[in-house]
């Protein structure tokens, strides 16, 4: 897939019927930080590209999706985290899933 693909793709009736769900079953809220406002859905795999299964994305708000991709160096105003951490690692947003799938 080309990135202008996967771009396309994020914007697809599919794409936003999969955050749909994603907030129904979740709520409406970062998984992260807790922010109602601008959530995006973040892959933790690529994996399954077009076919996702619910473990394949977190819900982020905006400002931790970009952290979560190393975009964005400063402290989430929304939630205090350890000194000197850039933001979610992949394990630790693997972490979040597991705790509220189990």
């Amino acid at each position: 897939m080309t990135h202008e693909e996967y771009l396309a793709y994020l914007r697809s009736p599919w794409w936003r019927a999969r955050k749909a769900l994603v907030i129904r079953f979740r709520g409406e809220a970062c998984e992260y930080c807790g922010r109602l406002e601008r959530l995006e859905l973040h892959h933790l795999s690529y994996e399954r590209l077009g076919r996702e299964l619910p473990e394949d994305v977190v819900l982020l708000c905006s400002v931790c999706h970009q952290r979560a991709h190393g975009l964005t160096p400063t402290k989430c105003p929304w939630r205090d985290i350890e000194a000197g951490m850039l933001g979610p690692t992949f394990e630790m947003l693997a972490d979040i899933f597991r705790t509220k799938t189990t």
